[in-house]
This record gives structure tokens, C-alpha cells and sequence, in this order.
């Protein structure tokens, strides 16, 4: 059961770079749903892949872009540190295979088009620089700035158990694209 929370989670954030039908367009917007909208949604039209709650107007979430030389949407991917990519990584990788295991491989006979990637660098391999490096805490500029950071919960992110960002926002912070997840409430 915990395994499909994670994966869903991840799921999640990657539908959104995938054409209709499994986007539901209706939700996407500027604007703040209410209470009620949001339930109804939720409740009543399950099929619709996902809803942006708040968007903020100057910086909105839309579908990540897709390279116009592959028409492939590449998700660039990263662990947030080493402790992320230990307890995480096993269960992205048995996500992803889930993932295309039932939809095949992105491509157009499968009616997607995402893509992830891991980059891996030999040296200073996570999105943000370990607690020994001097730069300690600090975005590791070898990363895309947009690249999609999974990482674990940490106290800041209260008593989530998982949430992922739902779409592609083209600027602002350094990993701002996120899938989090609290280990801690998960029965291993």
C-alpha cells in the first residue's frame, strides 16, 4: 500500500506532460478553487489526472514543455541528498517500471510523452551540496535549475505523508519541481 501512495504521488506530477485525455484542462487556472470546488472535484470526477488548488498568478503551472526536436517531455530528475536517494530511490525505480510496465513507453501509440532522467554526477551527485561540503545546503549548480528534486520530508513539511508539484512552473527558485515523501509513515 505504501508503495502506491509513493508511486501515485509520482505519477502525479508526471501526467500533467501527458496529452489529453488524461488532463483534465478544465482546472487548470489563475485563480483559487474554494473548499466545495475542490471536494467536488476530488469526489466527483476522478478520471481528471489533477487539479492546481493555487496558482500563483504571476508564475502559473502548466504542462511541462516538450523538446520540439524528440516531441518528448524530459523530466529532468534529482535526489535532494544521499539520505533522500537511499530510502527513496527503490521505490521511484519500482514506480517508473509500474509506470511503463501499464502504459508502455512514451511515444505516440501510447498517448504520452514523459520522459525521466537522472543525471549522475561523480562528484557532488545530489540537487543540493551535503552537510561537509562548504556550500553546504545550497542548490548544486550542475543541476537544471528546474530539475524535479525527490526528496524526504523534513520537519518544515508538517505531517505530510506524500505530495509532488502538479506541473511545470518555467521560473522561480531552484527546485521548485518536487516530490516529497515522509518515509517515517510508511510501514517498511
Amino acid at each position: 500500500m505504501q508503495l502506491i501512495v509513493l508511486i501515485i504521488a509520482l505519477l502525479a506530477s508526471l501526467v500533467l506532460g501527458s496529452p489529453p485525455p488524461l488532463n483534465n484542462f478544465d482546472f487548470l487556472g489563475n485563480a483559487t478553487h474554494t473548499t466545495a470546488d475542490l471536494i467536488d472535484a476530488a469526489t466527483s470526477r476522478l478520471g481528471v489526472a489533477w487539479t492546481d488548488m493555487v496558482t500563483v498568478g504571476s508564475n502559473p503551472h502548466t504542462r511541462w514543455p516538450r523538446n520540439p526536436l524528440t516531441q518528448y517531455t524530459s523530466i529532468y530528475a534529482c535526489y535532494k541528498d544521499q539520505q533522500s536517494y537511499t530510502s527513496l530511490h527503490y521505490f521511484v525505480k519500482q514506480g517508473s517500471e509500474l509506470w511503463e510496465d501499464k502504459l508502455g513507453m512514451a511515444g505516440e501509440a501510447n498517448g504520452y510523452s514523459v520522459h525521466l532522467f537522472r543525471i549522475i554526477w561523480d562528484e557532488d551527485p545530489w540537487c543540493y551540496y551535503e552537510p561537509e561540503h562548504p556550500k553546504a545546503g545550497q542548490w548544486n549548480p550542475k543541476f537544471l535549475p528546474d530539475a524535479f528534486v525527490i526528496r524526504n520530508a523534513e520537519p518544515s513539511d508538517g505531517d505530510v505523508i506524500a505530495y509532488s508539484i502538479t506541473g511545470y512552473s518555467a521560473t522561480g527558485k531552484e527546485g521548485r519541481h518536487q516530490l516529497v515523501v515522509n518515509t517515517g509513515a510508511f510501514d517498511f
